[in-house]
């Protein structure tokens, strides 16, 4: 299984997406495995963590719709910074809507769908015990700062969000 889990996680980075349905449909419980090192980066993670942090979109609605569990939180002996799937959901939606080409629009918006999809399942943003400010130790006034530190992309960031949850975007 460890040969067809090191595949599925390639597949998934390389957006190599019929590959990765192929080995899901020989193996299901694929939907769940755990990366290892090597790559160090991926160690710990879910495929739907990697396909979100790859923004590889389609793959991430596939494993959400194959039950990938939306609750997990990478476990890794080699990276001390740990975070839910729904962090990486929403990381990934911000990071598409500071992009600038028309295109990354459309990414951006599937990208808000997933994140809207993982909270109707049930994925719970107030969980204390998948708290990132509580996990990593970092306080709100440190976010604070870095967020002055990028007003334009923040505003830009702000603006991309009201439009898509308006439903116009």
């Amino acid at each position: 299984m460890k040969k067809e889990t090191k595949a599925l996680f390639s597949a998934i980075g390389k957006q190599e997406n019929a590959a990765v349905h192929a080995l899901l449909a020989e193996n299901p419980d694929l939907v769940n495995a755990r990366a290892s090192a090597p790559p160090k980066k991926d160690d710990g993670q879910s495929p739907l963590q990697v396909a979100f942090k790859t923004g590889n979109f389609e793959i991430a609605a596939h494993l959400i719709d194959l039950g990938s569990d939306i609750h997990y939180m990478e476990q890794s002996e080699l990276n001390e910074w740990r975070a839910p799937i729904l962090h990486d959901a929403l990381r990934a939606a911000v990071f598409n809507a500071r992009e600038r080409k028309p295109a990354d629009r459309d990414h951006f918006a599937t990208a808000i769908t997933l994140v809207r999809r993982m909270l109707e399942l049930g994925a719970d943003p107030k969980d204390e015990s998948r708290n990132l400010l509580r996990i990593t130790g970092v306080s709100g006034s440190h976010l604070r700062r870095r967020a002055t530190m990028i007003p334009r992309t923040a505003t830009r960031t702000r603006s991309r969000l009201a439009v898509v949850g308006s439903g116009t975007g």
